[in-house]
């Protein structure tokens, strides 16, 4: 069972407001099916949660999402009943929250309520029109804002609904949502949002989601304004930032792949402070150059899809580390031989290609102290070839 939180636990953690760009008036809602947590097809519902979640860059700083409905539900909420007011709005609340609770998330006793339309006049019209895909659609947005650290790393969900009130009775509806695309916290969204900004601005302020979730999961702590860690208070998360170095390292350099189908699982870290950064919702970006030879998923396990060379690349806050990837039967004894030098009567080194012309490997000779000849291999070379990466050398 998911832990529950009083009121007064949850307000002392959260505050927020509402963030909405007007054009549009209000919406109603007739006989639409209630949300699911479940939901398999968000996108294809008329009234939906949009997938993921965004970072708020102007102040006050949040995380936002945001509830989206087609023309014919915004038609209907806009319509006049005698005797009916209506609301359209979103709770936000940890999605710990919902344990036990489907379709009936207003009964939730602690939450964030944002209304963005109320047909008593009673708030600002915050639903605003856009096209998506030729088509004009409505979109309200909700935001989390001024989070306490603690909650940086914390899982949150936003739930668009529209509730209709008639002779005392409240009917609620719910946007569509589901929790592999709809459930998302700030550092999670700042690491996804770094790559694709350049400015140091907004890079600034992703910083501090992420290097603040690292913080508090190695021991920074915040009173009102203060942070704390290691004994040194702070007034901002980015002076602190100013003290720590990070690095980002692969367990491998280069990987060889001999079939088609055949899988690697990559291994990347990030060392941050002198400490492992691994708080919830931390992972590094990865990328394969050529998406034909083998593919990669959000996961670091890469499948090889054709024969080939290629690279691939974990990223992370600007930081990238490559491995080199080669996918072939080709072998040490499948090689061609595109050059040799020779000192005296023995191969001093010689170069390896592949059948595309890749470089495969690059060796040089020594003698060892029984006058035999070895070809010494680097380690992450053979190591690849041999799916072994204890073998040091290679002896002909």
């Amino acid at each position: 069972m998911m832990k529950k939180m009083t009121k007064n636990m949850l307000l002392s953690l959260l505050t927020a407001t509402a963030l909405g760009t007007t054009t549009a008036a209000a919406l109603t809602i007739g006989t639409y099916t209630a949300a699911s947590v479940n939901a398999a097809t968000t996108q294809e519902a008329a009234f939906r949660m949009v997938d993921g979640a965004s970072i708020r860059m102007a102040k006050p700083l949040g995380l936002r999402f945001m509830a989206e409905m087609e023309e014919e539900v915004y038609e209907d909420l806009m319509q006049e009943e005698s005797g009916v007011s209506k609301k359209m709005g979103m709770f936000i609340v940890p999605y710990s929250y919902l344990d036990g609770y489907t379709n009936n998330y207003h009964n939730l006793a602690t939450k964030l309520d944002y209304v963005f339309y109320d047909s008593e006049g009673s708030v600002e019209d915050k639903i605003y029109e856009y096209t998506l895909n030729g088509e004009t659609v409505y979109r309200a947005n909700g935001v989390i804002t001024d989070m306490y650290l603690h909650n940086y790393a914390r899982d949150f969900i936003g739930i668009g609904y529209i509730a209709e009130t008639a002779n005392g009775k409240t009917t609620y509806t719910y946007a569509e949502f589901n929790e592999d695309d709809n459930v998302r916290n700030a550092a999670y969204v700042a690491i996804e949002a770094y790559e694709d900004y350049t400015d140091k601005a907004p890079r600034d302020v992703f910083s501090q989601y992420v290097w603040g979730a690292h913080l508090y999961d190695n021991g920074m702590t915040q009173s009102g304004e203060v942070f704390i860690y290691d004994g040194t208070e702070y007034a901002s998360i980015g002076e602190a930032m100013a003290n720590l170095t990070w690095s980002l390292s692969l367990d491998k350099s280069v990987v060889y792949l001999k079939d088609i189908g055949d899988t690697y699982q990559f291994n990347a870290t990030v060392t941050g402070d002198d400490k492992n950064v691994d708080f919830k919702g931390m992972h590094v970006n990865w990328t394969s150059a050529d998406k034909n030879i083998v593919k990669i998923n959000d996961d670091g396990k890469m499948t090889a899809l054709a024969e080939g060379a290629t690279t691939v690349t974990a990223s992370f806050m600007g930081q990238t580390k490559s491995c080199q990837v080669i996918v072939s039967n080709v072998g040490f004894d499948h090689g061609e031989e595109t050059s040799m030098k020779f000192t005296g009567a023995r191969v001093e080194s010689f170069t390896s290609v592949d059948m595309y012309g890749d470089k495969v490997m690059e060796v040089k000779s020594t003698s060892n102290a029984y006058g035999d000849i070895c070809v010494i291999l680097p380690r992450d070379t053979i190591g690849a070839f041999f799916e072994d990466p204890t073998v040091e050398y290679f002896a002909f």
